[in-house]
């Protein structure tokens, strides 16, 4: 898809279209309230999956001069825009990009840019970055952490 070509009231549809993952927030805030519950955990881990299959998408928080930042001001990514991923340091010492389900999560970070990508294809990038151990998804909220391993995990269905 050339997004250079769409108008922008098709790219706030197709951005509105990919963040609909309100039946995928709930799930991780179910999980989150009782973790140690597998059942759970899978559900979450299905709805992420049906969202990926759905062309679902996530925003992933980056720094960037070609993106003003805020959530009101995150770009459909193309491979012509360029930013540095922003990383938490998370326990372990891990390197963690920070990724977000809807403009609303992506708010807590309100000082960075952003871009929506597919779900397949931002975990098949952050799968491929040395000096990234995984995501945490909604920081400041769920904050729910895959390491790269969960990431070919859900790659692989």
């Amino acid at each position: 898809m050339d997004m250079k070509a769409i108008a922008d009231d098709e790219k706030r549809e197709i951005i509105e279209f990919m963040l609909d993952n309100a039946a995928l927030e709930e799930k991780m805030g179910k999980w989150k309230q009782k973790e140690e519950d597998i059942l759970l955990f899978m559900d979450f881990t299905a709805a992420l999956v049906r969202r990926s299959r759905e062309d679902g998408g996530l925003i992933i928080s980056v720094e960037s001069g070609e993106v003003p930042p805020g959530a009101e001001n995150i770009e459909i990514f193309r491979k012509d825009k360029k930013g540095d991923v922003n990383i938490v340091i998370g326990e372990n010492k891990q390197h963690l990009a920070m990724i977000f389900t809807s403009r609303e999560r992506f708010k807590e970070c309100d000082d960075t840019s952003g871009f929506v990508m597919f779900i397949d294809e931002l975990f098949e990038f952050l799968g491929t970055c040395a000096g990234i151990d995984g995501v945490i998804i909604n920081y400041k909220k769920e904050n729910v952490v895959l390491n790269k391993e969960m990431l070919k995990i859900f790659l692989a269905f």
